[in-house]
């Protein structure tokens, strides 16, 4: 590559990457426009045994936008046999979550907590089940995620690929 393809090579992924500058995100009032809001849907992996942490991720995501009644399957990882999380905590997750609105139907309990089995639950429950326009957060219990000011014209037009392949191969990598 010479150096002048160098230079414009740069410049085309300086300007693609301008729109996850911090300035992008410092006048935004912190949550999706109604028009994308509707599309995004949040699936995660969260302890049970942390019902103060869940409270402020599910209070983040609600306030970004997303629909906890009808927009949000979670997991609640309760440990395994020997490392059960006490009943007492499982129960103080599930008042949380439904203090917040969260059906009874969208909060599924594991017993293990591994990459495999948040890959078979999105394969299984929850790709399926997906409009063809939705966007995808896709978030454990300890990732409170931002977004661009802008992203409702960074989306739109575009439609995302039904590919499970393609989503769960290159997240976070990709850009949108």
């Amino acid at each position: 590559m010479t150096q002048a393809q160098h230079r414009v090579r740069k410049k085309k992924v300086a300007r693609s990457w301008q729109a996850f500058s911090p300035a992008a995100f410092s006048s935004c009032k912190g949550s999706f426009l109604p028009e994308l809001a509707r599309r995004v849907f949040l699936f995660g992996f969260v302890a049970a045994s942390q019902p103060a942490l869940l409270h402020h991720w599910a209070v983040h995501y609600r306030d970004l936008g997303v629909d906890l009644t009808g927009n949000l399957t979670l997991v609640l990882d309760v440990g395994e046999a020997e490392h059960r999380v006490d009943d007492a905590l499982v129960a103080m997750s599930q008042q949380v979550l439904r203090s917040l609105g969260v059906p009874k139907h969208r909060i599924l309990l594991a017993s293990s907590w591994s990459s495999s089995v948040k890959l078979e639950v999105l394969h299984s429950t929850i790709l399926p089940s997906l409009p063809d326009d939705t966007l995808l957060i896709y978030a454990d219990g300890d990732e409170f995620f931002e977004y661009p000011c802008n992203l409702s014209t960074m989306v739109t037009g575009r439609r995302h690929q039904r590919s499970s392949c393609t989503l769960c191969t290159t997240w976070p990598r990709t850009r949108i």
